[in-house]
């Protein structure tokens, strides 16, 4: 049985700066080139890790989100995604409401991926959201209010 290789990113293959380096993309393109099964997961999002990795020529599937997504690479396109249930988004939202904590929400619909930012947001949020602004991510997506339904 053939053994497969998955790769975490921040503080494995990438650099403290959140890069790949020349050396590490080399290495890992000789590693697909000579047939070896290897590929990464990350908490990162799929648009994140994409940007980072480019053009990198992964054959297997990424897993993006801690597991969440799992995707293929080239395409984008999901294989597999796990959702959370609306008792647990309600869960959440009380106790981030409880600590008046604004959420950035990441969802996945027939219309494609999305990234949800309320107006209020701590310094680390900004820069989050003018990083992808950034990065022209086309998930992001600025709202008044997030509120939160259940989906049908």
């Amino acid at each position: 049985m053939p053994t497969v290789f998955v790769s975490d990113l921040d503080g494995t293959l990438l650099q403290p700066n959140g890069l790949i380096s020349s050396k590490t993309e080399a290495m890992i393109r000789e590693v697909l080139a000579d047939g070896a099964l290897f590929t990464v997961a990350s908490a990162r999002s799929l648009f994140s890790i994409r940007a980072i990795l480019g053009d990198i020529p992964f054959e297997l599937p990424v897993l993006s989100f801690n597991g969440g997504y799992i995707s293929e690479y080239a395409t984008g396109r999901h294989l597999k995604v796990w959702g959370i249930t609306l008792e647990v988004v309600q869960q959440i939202r009380g106790c981030l409401d409880a600590h008046h904590l604004a959420p950035f929400v990441s969802t996945f619909s027939d219309d494609g991926d999305h990234l949800y930012v309320g107006q209020e947001r701590s310094p680390a949020m900004e820069w989050f959201y003018e990083e992808r602004r950034r990065e022209n991510d086309t998930r992001l997506q600025e709202l008044k209010d997030i509120k939160f339904k259940e989906v049908e």
